[in-house]
Formats: structure tokens, sequence, C-alpha cells
């Protein structure tokens, strides 16, 4: 059996300084369509409404060769009903003279009233770090997440990247 999905997301960046802090703020949408079987629509198609999210990243330089980060977002998403508001929040650190990248955040809905569970809506703790092990050619990742709703709900992914 087949199935499809189609998503889009779409965003603008605006980037300035202001002395030493680097700022980046992003608006971004996003929405994606999927049917679970493309041969028989009975066994469920779901359409997940546009989500917008504004974030702002503001970046202190320590020194040349290490940046501190912090980062809000606030997101919307409109059911058709009524809107609900979402929340991302992150800390990181980044090192070039390691190679190493920290990030510390939590994101999902402000409030509980949502009818139904929604990609982003859960809350959830997330850790992420990086570390070169080639500079700027081969490096390793761990993501996790931690629901704060579910205990026995959490996701640990490692990668490994390289570039040419």
């Amino acid at each position: 059996m087949g199935d499809f999905n189609i998503s889009t997301n779409l965003g603008v960046s605006a980037e300035f300084n202001t002395g030493p802090l680097e700022h980046k703020t992003t608006l971004q949408a996003d929405s994606y369509f999927d049917q679970s079987n493309a041969l028989d629509a009975a066994l469920g198609v779901t359409l997940v409404t546009p989500t917008y999210l504004l974030t702002h990243e503001v970046t202190l330089p320590i020194n040349d060769e290490n940046r501190f980060s912090l980062m809000a977002g606030l997101g919307v998403r409109n059911l058709g009903t009524e809107t609900y508001l979402q929340y991302q929040a992150t800390a990181g650190f980044e090192s070039d003279s390691f190679g190493t990248r920290i990030k510390v955040g939590s994101n999902g809905a402000i409030s509980d009233d949502l009818p139904i569970w929604m990609p982003g809506s859960e809350r959830m703790a997330t850790l992420s770090i990086g570390q070169d092990i080639i500079p700027n050619g081969l490096w390793l990742n761990l993501d996790g997440q931690q629901s704060f709703e579910n205990a026995g709900e959490y996701q640990l992914v490692g990668g490994l990247g390289a570039r040419y």
C-alpha cells in the first residue's frame, strides 16, 4: 500500500547587530497534508493547519571563539474554531576552539485546552550536543527530547555528519 504527504515550510529572517550582540528574527509558516494509505481514503487523511512561529535569537560573543545564545519564540495555530499559542525557548553555547555546540530548551503549548494533539503542542525539554571530530569536516550530534506530560515519552537520536 502507498501513502503520501505534502508539506510546506516557508519563512523569512533578518539578521542585525546592536553593539557586540548578534540578533536573528525569523517568521516561519508550515503545514502539511498526509494520507496514511493513498489507495484507500477511508484509512485516514490528516490535515495540519498552518502554524506561524516568530522567533528571536540573541548571540553574545564571549571572545573570538566562544558564543552564548538565547532564543525565544511564540507560535500561533488556528484550528478554525479557536487560536492556540505555543512557545519555544533555547539557551546555547558554541565553542569554535573545542568544536562543541550545546543547546538546552523547552517547547510546547501555552494553554491546556487544545482539543486534539498537534505537533509541537506537547510540552518537552530538549537537549542538543554536537562535537567536531575533524574541524569543519566530520562531527557527531546527539539530540534528545523528554516530555513533561508523559514520563515514558522520550526520544534520543544520534547522528554523524560530514562536509566535503
